[in-house]
């Protein structure tokens, strides 16, 4: 009774209370129509999309199609193939006969355009193939028009090669397809998934290969195409994280998500579920090279390394200093790389300072020149802005200005060449070196900018030393701080200090060479200017100079290192003649005990005397505390103070 009802609702052009898909349902002669639906499941769209107009195909216009190929469209991997078909007879939109006029255009939810006429002898033709039998069936969420043929979408009349041929993104690919006689297997054969690289992709695939010409060999071309192909059907829903899927090459690809981007062997797949009659194509923005062909992948040390006519010197001093490997296996850095031409350029203006850093002595000062090159993030060209500062691996900062198109590092270099990839970063040639602050910071210089160190400075200079510690060297530096100079003179005015005495204890501070923080081990000794010895001692992470830490390390000048430490280190010489004037101080405060006593008696002389005892007692811990600190109170620290 209910089935009688709805197919007289239908005839009559009306089904009360149903939505399209129920209409369909109830009628008999749209049972193919609801096994297709229902197969891609379309029916919970379909019946819950309001606003829509659907052109239904009878059963005997699905009979009017080659079964076979509506087998194969029934299958698990056609599935997007028919699911877009039957989209092909949805507008969004609903169009009662009423509305439509010759030659009206609508997109239909698969995206392609439905045209709809009115012919003279009356009737709505739709594609011009299909006839509407039966117009305007209502339904709860829309009007169905009933045809006599199904619409087919363009991917039934275009194999992947047309496909190919029709987008103007992929005239590459095209021309590697018909290059290769490969026409006739992608258009006829399949079914196929081919991930289609786009002109440009192409263009930087053939730079990786060493092939800028674009003019590569057969068994190349046919090497590359072919990983681009997989055997079967893979549509964007087939895609999910970690996939892998064998290629006609015989090499796999692997998927990956980049946020909701799918991805092939890292890069974008950018247009997704392109149809066609013997499989589907994926645009990507990438060329899919299999790991036989793979160039090797090439570090900054390894693209240095190969362009010797432009980095031979850098690489050099990089093996140099010991830096081959860090350089290798840090990932994500940003290497500013001076040319042979900027190197050669510092060697004239600065030979001292080139000669210097070829020697074993300077190495620390090489290292850090270096590293005022690397930025630990990868930092392409297009990400520079002007007035940008960070901070190179040597902790110093580079600033940069950007004119136009050009890029200047600290305003005296320019990017002569950027953006050369590296697997573990990217390099950006440079026309001259980069100058650390050390350059143009004598010893002293680096004293006198540090707070921490004024007392030292002070010294230095009542000593007459200065001159000495600004000249060549090199020297290495034991640094002394305030605290440890407070802690040592125990409230003795250091300009009452003996001035030849305040020399040899600042001298016993000084030795000849550089000495750096690695070079400091267990049992070593060194000589100092002063002739004595200096002790060193490493407990923990803490290195120590005569029992004395040292705080700061690796304070580099040019003509030299220094090291801040937390107390005064005093050689015997000092200690001696600190306890020769104690010694004498003390003779001299008996004898006038004695005269007192002689010329003195009774009470008074006893007062005299203890009074006279009591500031002879102080002057002497006085000087005792003096000695002390002057023992164990000068200290070692490196590296607080810059």
């Amino acid at each position: 009774m209910k089935l009688n009802f709805v197919v007289s609702a239908l005839l009559s052009g009306y089904a009360v209370g149903q939505n399209v898909v129920e209409v369909a349902v109830g009628s008999p002669d749209f049972s193919a129509l609801v096994d297709a639906v229902v197969l891609t499941e379309l029916d919970g769209t379909l019946s819950t999309t309001q606003g829509i107009t659907v052109f239904a195909p009878t059963d005997d216009a699905f009979g009017k199609l080659h079964q076979a190929s509506l087998n194969l469209l029934k299958t698990e991997q056609w599935r997007p193939h028919l699911e877009n078909l039957l989209l092909q007879h949805v507008l969004p939109a609903e169009v009662p006969s009423s509305d439509i006029t010759d030659g009206l255009m609508a997109a239909a939810l698969n995206g392609e355009e439905v045209k709809l006429n009115l012919p003279l002898s009356g009737g709505v033709v739709v594609n011009d193939s299909a006839n509407v039998i039966q117009a305007d069936v209502s339904a709860d969420n829309g009007v169905i028009h009933v045809v006599d043929t199904v619409l087919f979408p363009k991917w039934v009349s275009n194999n992947i090669f047309d496909r190919a041929v029709a987008d103007p993104e992929l005239t590459t690919l095209k021309t590697l397809i018909t290059g290769l006689h490969l026409t006739r297997a992608l258009s006829f054969h399949g079914p196929y998934t081919v991930f289609a690289p786009t002109n440009e992709a192409f263009l930087e695939g053939l730079i990786s290969l060493g092939e800028e010409d674009g003019i590569i060999s057969a068994h190349l071309a046919s090497t590359l195409l072919t990983y681009h192909v997989v055997h079967g059907i893979y549509s964007a829903a087939d895609i999910v994280d970690g996939l892998e899927l064998m290629t006609a090459q015989g090499e796999e690809l692997v998927f990956s998500f980049k946020g909701d981007v799918p991805q092939v062997n890292g890069g974008d797949i950018v247009a997704t579920d392109i149809l066609a009659n013997n499989g589907i194509v994926h645009k990507i923005d990438i060329l899919l090279i299999p790991k036989s062909i793979a160039p090797v992948e090439q570090t900054v040390v390894d693209i240095a390394l190969n362009n010797p006519d432009t980095f031979s010197t850098l690489v050099d001093f990089v093996v140099k200093a010991d830096l081959v490997t860090a350089l290798g296996n840090t990932q994500g850095i940003t290497v500013f790389a001076p040319t042979n031409d900027a190197f050669a350029a510092l060697a004239s203006a600065a030979p001292t300072v080139v000669a210097n850093l070829q020697t074993e002595e300077w190495s620390t000062h090489l290292e850090d020149v270096l590293l005022n090159h690397v930025l630990p993030v990868e930092v392409r060209a297009s990400a520079v802005t002007d007035g940008l500062t960070t901070t190179a691996l040597n902790g110093e900062d580079l600033s940069f200005d950007v004119d136009d198109d050009d890029i200047f590092v600290n305003s005296v270099s320019e990017v002569i060449v950027a953006d050369v990839d590296a697997s573990n970063g990217v390099i950006h040639a440079i026309d001259n070196v980069l100058i650390p602050s050390w350059v143009s910071n004598s010893i002293v210089d680096r004293a006198v900018g540090s707070p921490v160190l004024k007392t030292l400075v002070d010294l230095v200079v009542a000593a007459g030393l200065a001159e000495t510690l600004s000249g060549p060297g090199p020297f290495t530096v034991f640094a002394p701080t305030n605290d440890a100079f407070l802690e040592f003179l125990d409230g003795t005015d250091a300009a009452s200090l003996d001035i030849d005495l305040v020399a040899s204890i600042l001298k016993y501070h000084v030795v000849p060479g550089i000495y750096s923080a690695a070079d400091i081990a267990n049992g070593l000794s060194l000589s100092t200017v002063q002739g004595e010895d200096l002790a060193f001692s490493v407990m923990g992470s803490t290195a120590m100079v005569n029992g004395e830490s040292i705080v700061a390390a690796d304070i580099l000048a040019n003509n030299g290192i220094v090291h801040v430490i937390d107390g005064v280190l005093l050689p015997v010489e000092a200690t001696t003649s600190v306890m020769m004037q104690a010694s004498l101080s003390e003779d001299s405060t008996l004898a006038m005990i004695g005269s007192e006593e002689a010329s003195l008696s009774g009470d008074t002389t006893l007062a005299m005397t203890g009074s006279e005892q009591s500031s002879s007692s102080g002057y002497r811990t006085s000087f005792a505390a003096a000695a002390t600190a002057t023992l164990v109170g000068f200290g070692v620290a490196i590296g607080i103070v810059f």
